[in-house]
């Protein structure tokens, strides 16, 4: 099957997407999938399905244009396209751009952590979901061990590119589904492994999401989250300023729309609330301060770069743990639903 086929082909496997309203069955019907209970239609661009009960109409039509161009370019081309026409200036483009190409590596490294923790590879008959899974770097690199992958996220758009990634890696095994993470629209058991990295900081709804990710979580499966801490010493991840994380919300907020010009609706957690969050929604939580992967250093410079690699010297130290999970950059958290065993 050639790329331009792969492309406009729903792919279909265990677990199947449900209807968002009435988690009905879906069915595909002409080009549309069809809820065979209230009989509302989701549009599909480029294969994926929009699940979205509220359509975004400036995503989705960046997203048929991306279905448009996707054969006239490779992954970075269709990035640099999106980029321009979103006026984003070289310079920060160019940051763009090395971000992606170290995702690769931490995905790498997130799997692995993954792997330790269940003390068995992820792969072969476990049936992961990513949510906000952005270009689909973990989602390809968990799909290449042979897993059944869902990988899903809010922007259409960006899961046109994802796809793209995924291709360009001859994986054509991922299922995209356009769906919000408090939102899911699967059935509930439907996965082994539920995995969301640099999500929960960016949604008001932190306890709807991690609801929906403890209904579709198989009994004894596991959930995993990437994210970074609110009180960290480096400088905040979305902004790039220092200390934001220390100031109240509001005043946090106004401070960076007078610095950097752009609203900041960022909600991180400290380890006790994220801990406290985890046990109000049923579940059990490990939280640890991982290592920053080496490829990642190629991001930082000057006092950032000292202070990564004090931190993963740091890291090692027993002492200094607790030290870290208080003021470190960012988090990884192993959580199961309460009662579950290992």
């Amino acid at each position: 099957m050639d790329e331009a086929t792969v492309r406009t082909t729903v792919i279909s496997g265990s677990p199947e997407a449900v209807c968002p309203a009435c988690r009905g069955q879906l069915a595909l019907t002409g080009t549309v999938l069809a809820c065979t209970a209230c009989r509302r239609g989701f549009a599909l661009v480029a294969g994926i399905p929009d699940l979205r009960l509220t359509a975004d109409a400036e995503d989705v039509a960046r997203a048929r244009w991306l279905e448009e161009q996707f054969d006239q370019f490779d992954f970075v081309g269709l990035l640099r396209e999106t980029s321009l026409r979103g006026t984003l200036p070289p310079n920060l483009f160019r940051r763009v751009v090395a971000r992606q190409q170290t995702l690769e590596a931490a995905s790498v490294a997130s799997l692995q952590a993954l792997d330790n923790e269940r003390g068995t590879a992820v792969g072969g008959s476990d049936r992961f979901l990513e949510i906000g899974c952005g270009t689909g770097a973990l989602s390809t690199t968990v799909a290449a061990r042979g897993a059944q992958v869902v990988a899903t996220d809010m922007s259409l758009a960006g899961l046109v590119l994802a796809k793209k990634r995924s291709l360009e890696a001859r994986i054509t095994s991922v299922r995209f589904v356009c769906c919000a993470g408090e939102a899911l629209a699967f059935p509930p058991e439907s996965f082994d492994i539920v995995a969301a990295g640099d999500v929960i900081e960016h949604t008001r709804r932190q306890r709807d999401l991690l609801a929906a990710c403890r209904t579709v979580l198989a009994p004894r499966g596991i959930l995993f989250l990437a994210t970074p801490n609110r009180f960290s010493l480096s400088l905040e991840p979305h902004v790039r300023l220092w200390g934001i994380g220390f100031l109240p919300r509001g005043v946090a907020r106004r401070y960076v729309h007078a610095r950097r010009k752009v609203h900041y609706d960022i909600y991180s957690l400290s380890a006790r609330q994220l801990r406290a969050l985890l046990t109000s929604q049923g579940f059990t939580a490990r939280i640890v301060s991982p290592e920053i992967p080496h490829a990642t250093m190629a991001l930082y410079t000057g006092v950032e770069l000292r202070l990564v690699r004090a931190y993963n010297r740091l890291r090692r130290m027993r002492f200094a743990r607790p030290l870290l999970l208080a003021v470190g950059p960012f988090y990884h958290v192993f959580a199961r639903r309460a009662g579950d065993s290992a």
